[in-house]
């Protein structure tokens, strides 16, 4: 079952006089929201666009109850103005909006021209925040009374059902009313299980949740292997640092189980794309025993 998160991202939004141009082009006057049509500096959230040359900065003027129309020109196109006409604030096109409060124009406001591009970045953001650390299940020493595992006995690794599953957050821009928004959807996939023994050998990995082994075989332990396990060659009293297996206390290998994650994104304005791989870990350590093994018959061990 997929996770999903919904949320809102606060987008930048610049207001200042009107500029000439665009208010010729939509055949239309304001008010105005003060005098000047010099440089545009800064930038803010919404709420807070009136551009007010008089305090040099933004004031609110209108209240929450406004809401904008987009200026269109006599061609019917909506009227845009590049970075260079705003000096180059910030590379991107801004669209003229109206300001409208109580059905009086009392402004023009410049808002940034959004695209999933500009909105996945926070979005993953949110997304890896909420991806949920491994619960590593070990098997042995999960079925040894003392939680050893066993020098030349495979170690298997696996976590539970319930942890593998696509995680999603979908945000938007938050923009007033009368200002179309772009959605985007961020998925993170487990793939892969990625255990580090932590006896200096490096990772080793298996695609997906791993694998439980089946603990009602007597011979389950019988030095066979799989692509989710590991293979001991040494105890863990050769381990340095002070790590130590939190039930029996012995010195142990400072393990871990990293869950790997394949994250893409999709937005509502039709683009998408793929960030790097995530992944989350959780420490486990494992005190590693010396064990006597006899061979029998048939090449199965009898552990003593």
């Amino acid at each position: 079952m997929s996770r999903q998160v919904v949320g809102l991202l606060a987008a930048g939004v610049l207001a200042l006089a009107p500029v000439a141009s665009a208010t010729a082009a939509s055949g239309r006057g304001d008010g105005g929201a003060g005098g000047g049509s010099g440089a545009v500096s800064g930038g803010g959230a919404i709420g807070a666009v009136t551009w007010d040359p008089g305090n040099g900065g933004f004031s609110d003027g209108g209240g929450s109850g406004c809401s904008y129309i987009r200026i269109v020109g006599p061609d019917g196109g909506f009227v845009a103005v590049n970075p260079s006409d705003l000096n180059g604030i910030d590379g991107r096109v801004y669209e003229g909006y109206y300001r409208t409060c109580d059905g009086q124009i009392n402004g023009t406001v410049w808002i940034p021209r959004q695209t999933g591009a500009d909105l996945a970045p926070a979005v993953f953001d949110m997304a890896v925040k909420i991806l949920p650390l491994p619960e590593p299940q070990l098997n042995p020493p999960k079925s040894n009374r003392h939680n050893f595992a066993f020098v030349q006995v495979p170690l298997w690794w696996w976590v539970p059902e319930n942890q593998w599953h696509p995680v999603s957050v979908t945000a938007g821009d938050h923009l007033p009313a009368g200002v179309p928004a772009v959605r985007v959807t961020v998925t993170a996939v487990p793939v892969e299980l990625r255990f580090d023994p932590g006896d200096g050998s490096g990772s080793h990995g298996c695609r997906g949740p791993g694998m439980v082994p089946d603990t009602t075989d007597p011979h389950y332990l019988d030095f066979h292997q799989s692509a989710c396990s590991y293979l001991y060659v040494h105890s863990s009293s050769i381990a340095g640092g002070d790590v130590a297996d939190r039930v029996s206390g012995q010195r142990a290998f400072p393990a871990s189980l990293s869950i790997v994650w394949q994250v893409t994104w999709v937005a509502t304005d039709g683009t998408g794309g793929a960030f790097p791989d995530q992944l989350t870990t959780t420490a486990v350590p494992v005190a590693v025993a010396e064990v006597q093994a006899l061979l029998e018959p048939g090449g199965s061990a009898a552990h003593g």
